[in-house]
């Protein structure tokens, strides 16, 4: 389980170091994406697979769209011995990441979210982002 909020910057070769906490359950490979929100997704590969196995279980005629866009956006990376990663520049042009921009790198559960941290902090300053508002979402679902 991914958890927490951490404030990171590029290097000058567009890598940013992932927090220590996280390294070991991403393992050896994992997958980034540029999904429907402003950031980048990153999944463990147990979770890609998860994402993928679930896109399958539908008619290939229903979700070719998904699949086309999902998938042609998406790389898989590998940490080097530092904890950093390379992100794309194609990821991150898509995102607003650039070297003078900090970057949030934010738990979301079962995977990651790398944000242009000025973005993450605009999402998350967003009336329906409020205590309450989240706390009434969670009930109209009930959890």
């Amino acid at each position: 389980m991914f958890l927490g909020e951490h404030r990171h910057s590029l290097d000058p070769k567009g890598r940013v170091i992932f927090p220590s906490k996280y390294r070991e359950s991403l393992g050896d490979v994992f997958y980034l994406n540029v999904g429907t929100d402003k950031c980048i997704s990153v999944y463990p590969e147990a979770e890609w697979q998860n994402l993928m196995d679930r896109i399958d279980a539908f008619p290939t005629s229903e979700t070719a769209k998904i699949k086309r866009y999902l998938f042609s956006k998406s790389v898989d990376v590998k940490m080097d011995k530092q904890g950093r990663v390379l992100l794309p520049e194609e990821l991150r042009e898509r995102v607003g990441i650039t070297a003078e921009t900090g970057i949030m790198i934010a738990g979301a559960g079962k995977k990651i979210e790398i944000w242009n941290e000025q973005t993450y902090d605009e999402e998350m300053s967003k009336e329906d982002m409020q205590a309450e508002n989240i706390a009434a979402l969670m009930k109209s679902l009930g959890i």
